[in-house]
């Protein structure tokens, strides 16, 4: 079971989704915080 690929795709997935939900809410919470730091992987 190698985990160098699959769990970042799932990861990177996840923090996707939760930006898209709450992309308003990233926006203007993290607006002085690099939201791009955060799909850094």
């Amino acid at each position: 079971m190698s985990d160098y690929d699959p769990r970042k795709r799932c990861n990177r997935r996840i923090l996707l989704e939760c930006h898209m939900a709450l992309g308003t809410v990233y926006d203007r919470e993290f607006a002085g915080f690099n939201v791009n730091s955060l799909y850094s992987f």
